[in-house]
């Protein structure tokens, strides 16, 4: 267990009686994850970092607040389950692949109920709902805060990370995109994603760590 796992894991000790090998297990299937493509490595770390720092910005109750950073770091546990051939495929995925791909957020909540508490798995659920009702895996304008900060942050990593299939952004670039987003339709012409006080905010965080 790296020094880093080993923080996580006592982290998460403190937070529920669950069994040890629970908690060991999920560590491990997040770092597997996180090697499964490269270029991505410490994409949940990096998501769990700057979520943590909103909530932070936000003064929530310190529970919610690691509510959020455990969400954060384990979003993406149910890609664990998804074939590897399209997880870690070199090009972009089809239609029918990401529909496969969509399902992380249901698997997701099978891998972590009874091992983490609601809250955490119902912010982890939502990660890819948008204010305008256009994400998934239900469709729902959300109102969840830690869901609306994940997702902020979830896609704004993904943008700036380096991918074989897609240009990479910079960060004035992506924070620019994430504005334009917190636009409504008659405004921008798209749907309204993401929640513009909290964009404002991350961009604050972003900016300020250069």
């Amino acid at each position: 267990m790296t020094k880093e796992q080993k923080t996580l894991y006592e982290m998460l000790q403190k937070r529920n009686s669950k069994s040890d090998s629970e908690i060991e297990k999920l560590l491990r299937w997040n770092d597997e994850i996180e090697h499964t493509e490269e270029v991505v490595n410490g994409h949940s770390l990096r998501v769990a970092y700057l979520s943590k720092a909103i909530a932070d910005r936000l003064n929530l109750s310190e529970r919610k607040i690691t509510s959020i950073y455990f969400a954060a770091l384990f979003h993406d546990i149910g890609k664990y389950f998804i074939p590897k051939e399209i997880i870690g495929k070199n090009g972009r995925l089809t239609k029918e692949e990401f529909e496969i791909i969509k399902t992380h957020c249901q698997l997701a909540e099978e891998v972590l109920t009874d091992v983490l508490e609601d809250d955490i798995i119902e912010i982890v659920k939502q990660h890819h709902e948008r204010l305008d009702g256009s994400g998934y895996p239900k469709g729902i304008s959300i109102e969840n805060i830690g869901a609306k900060i994940l997702g902020i942050v979830d896609s704004y990593d993904a943008m700036t990370s380096q991918r074989v299939y897609s240009h990479t952004m910079s960060k004035e670039e992506t924070l620019k995109e994430l504005k334009l987003c917190t636009k409504s339709f008659e405004e921008y012409g798209k749907g309204k994603l993401y929640d513009a006080y909290l964009v404002d905010l991350f961009k604050e965080i972003v900016l300020s760590d250069q």
